[in-house]
């Protein structure tokens, strides 16, 4: 009996570690794509300090459900450079035209205590969508591991 209840004990320290090290990381960058009327991917992925990225496909992608992957330092490095390079908190927090059935995108970074989410309906300048794009990239990255399926 000793030995199953230190058995169980383990198994708990070891379980609430796991969870606690992705629970205490916070997003550093998170991108939501929604639906139109066409064939436009509705995804959203997100990427914490920690490195793990999470991705969840839902229309019109090649991965569909929910995804889990791991960046290095050095890579999540980058994206954060890039988003710095471009300075992102200087964009408006809205990009919107009277054009009607795009897909909206959300793109949110925080670093050094800064927060700011973009919503962009349509015309963002360049940098936001080259942004949007290296984002996009990762989706293409072949080692992500599936976690759940689309119900």
């Amino acid at each position: 009996m000793k030995n199953i209840l230190i058995l169980i004990c383990i198994i708990l320290l070891f379980s609430c570690r796991a969870a606690k090290e992705e629970v205490d990381t916070s997003v550093v960058i998170s991108m939501q794509k929604t639906r139109c009327n066409g064939a436009c991917p509705v995804y959203t992925i997100d990427i914490y300090e920690s490195g793990v990225v999470y991705f969840n496909g839902r229309e019109n992608v090649d991965k569909l459900g929910e995804f889990k992957i791991k960046l290095s330092r050095m890579e999540l490095q980058r994206l954060i450079n890039i988003f710095n390079e471009y300075e992102f908190f200087n964009f408006e927090d809205r990009y919107v035209s009277d054009a009607k059935d795009l897909p909206t995108t959300y793109i949110y970074f925080s670093h050094n205590g800064r927060r700011k989410r973009v919503m962009n309906y349509d015309g963002a300048p360049e940098a936001l969508k080259r942004l949007e794009n290296e984002v996009a990239q990762l989706i293409k990255i072949p080692k992500w591991k599936q976690m759940r399926k689309p119900n």
